[in-house]
């Protein structure tokens, strides 16, 4: 297992003053079946090294370059790359397969990164910042492909799974947006979840949740997302409908959600069933 982690000395909440401008990769020795993809990810060591002085997590790899706190660390689907943004108003490219060093530092955004996410085929890089934008980077010539301005600091981010010109995000101002990049951009103005579409083409959709959006995953269907709000709400919606069709409580004291992560169902042989 690969773990990353932003070193603290403070409680999460005040994370962003104190993280350490570096990125550290580490490895747990106790992994008894480490996965195949584990030696082109990390060199020059294994998952069954013996623990060294009794700790069960080793320092792999420190890679510097940020100003700044570091906010958000997303590999690519390759597994070669690992893309980082920060408080220093730049996304890095760090090369985790050979060289283990920074490959580009991406200029544009005005406030700190807040979001990244890869597409499946790990040739766009999409970020999102606390300027009210989101911003798609092309990663084999290193440049910035596109703008998109949002209503509220933009908090998350995310790709369709099947379709590389489609991305999601949820912002500070209570906005779940779906953005086609091949469309003309609507009005920053949502509309109501209640509104529905006419077309079946993919377009660009604003729905206005009742809190601020910290959190999303978007399905493998590329219809259905999944929030996780300020108010401790887990919703999953219907995005072309534009409404929530799934709501849960973060249990009795709904805390706020800060992040969601969906798992894989395996069955016997070890492939993905679901």
């Amino acid at each position: 297992m690969v773990w990353w982690y932003l070193e603290s000395h403070e409680s999460p909440w005040f994370a962003k003053e104190t993280l350490r401008k570096h990125l550290y990769i580490t490895a747990s020795s106790s992994h008894a079946n480490p996965p195949a993809v584990v030696p082109n990810v990390i060199s020059g060591g294994s998952y069954r090294d013996k623990p060294r002085d009794g700790k069960p997590f080793q320092l792999k790899y420190e890679f510097k370059g940020h100003t700044g706190a570091v906010y958000t660390v997303q590999f690519s689907p390759s597994g070669l790359l690992l893309g980082s943004g920060s408080f220093d108003k730049t996304v890095r490219i760090w090369d985790t397969a050979t060289t283990q060093k920074e490959l580009a530092v991406l200029k544009s955004h005005t406030l700190n990164i807040s979001d990244l996410c890869w597409t499946t085929d790990s040739a766009t890089l999409l970020s999102g910042a606390y300027d009210q934008t989101c911003k798609t980077w092309d990663v084999e010539t290193l440049r910035l492909t596109g703008s998109f301005e949002a209503e509220g600091f933009v908090q998350c981010v995310g790709w369709d799974h099947n379709d590389s010109n489609i991305f999601f995000y949820g912002t500070s101002r209570n906005v779940l947006a779906m953005i086609d990049i091949r469309a003309p951009q609507l009005s920053a103005t949502p509309v109501s979840p209640t509104t529905s579409t006419s077309s079946d083409a993919p377009a660009s959709i604003l729905i206005r949740n009742d809190a601020m959006v910290n959190t999303l995953y978007v399905s493998r269907d590329g219809v259905h997302v999944t929030t996780g709000d300020s108010l401790g709400a887990l919703k999953v919606w219907d995005v072309r409908n534009r409404r929530s069709i799934v709501t849960v409580p973060n249990e009795l004291s709904k805390k706020p959600i800060s992040n969601i992560v969906v798992g894989r169902r395996y069955g016997t042989s070890g492939t993905a069933t679901g």
